[in-house]
């Protein structure tokens, strides 16, 4: 029975006869599918790389944005006078500083999903 099944599998594929075709096919579907490093292992690898890569960016982005913001600070007295005044509430010897602070808004608990639909 089984004989008869693998004469006609060869007979429909020739190429089953061919031991090499045959090793290269098992190697093949071992390593897309079984092996460590498989197709979704590198595919997951591959994306978050795109992510780290663009938090680098980001970050690379952010550091040029503060050194520029730094050296104006070091070089402009008015704008250094006006960062501690917004920052750190400075305020001069004639002056007074009053801070508002917002409320924040009560959080609603979150309803149960029956609660929601009636």
């Amino acid at each position: 029975m089984i004989r008869r099944f693998f004469r006609k599998a060869i007979s429909i594929f020739p190429l089953l006869k061919n031991p090499y075709f045959v090793t290269i096919f098992v190697y093949a579907i071992w390593m897309i599918f079984f092996d460590e490093n498989n197709l979704l292992t590198q595919w997951k690898r591959y994306s978050t790389l795109k992510e780290l890569k663009a938090k680098e960016s980001f970050y690379r982005n952010n550091i040029n944005s503060m050194k520029e913001q730094l050296a104006e600070l070091q070089t402009n007295s008015a704008l250094k006078e006006k960062f501690a005044r917004e920052h750190y509430y400075m305020k001069r010897d004639n002056e007074d500083v009053f801070v508002f602070i917002d409320k924040e808004p009560e959080k609603k608990q979150a309803k149960p999903w029956w609660q929601k639909i009636f």
